[in-house]
């Protein structure tokens, strides 16, 4: 991934860069869950100025179409029985999307390579 004529500050870059790539190897190890993966990886596509690239596009999707069930704290404030329901729906949503998001993060983490 190059730089874009966008960024201004090139170290800045490059170290979102560097944490894209780690992120995405997080997805590929499976060290990370399918649906958190997109969840953050989402941020950096303002960050690196990258709006138009495919690959983090998959993961746009994958967050749009899972960004109603809970992640982390939100998790807390469900009911057992609520958590549960969402529990199951996250699984098949994560079941749905994995390989897809593998796919994507093996390109992006190909793609930030240092030189």
């Amino acid at each position: 991934m190059k730089p874009p004529p966008t960024a201004h500050d090139l170290e800045l870059w490059l170290n979102h860069g560097r944490e894209v790539r780690d992120l995405a190897q997080k997805s590929v190890d499976d060290k990370i869950a399918t649906l958190e993966g997109p969840r953050q990886m989402f941020a950096y596509q303002n960050m690196l100025h990258t709006s138009e690239d495919e690959e983090l596009r998959v993961f746009l999707g994958i967050d749009t179409e899972s960004d109603h069930l809970p992640l982390g704290r939100a998790r807390d404030r469900l009911s057992a029985s609520a958590l549960r329901e969402k529990d199951m729906e996250m699984k098949g949503c994560e079941d749905l999307h994995r390989a897809r998001a593998v796919k994507a993060a093996i390109k992006i983490r190909d793609e930030c390579q240092e030189d």
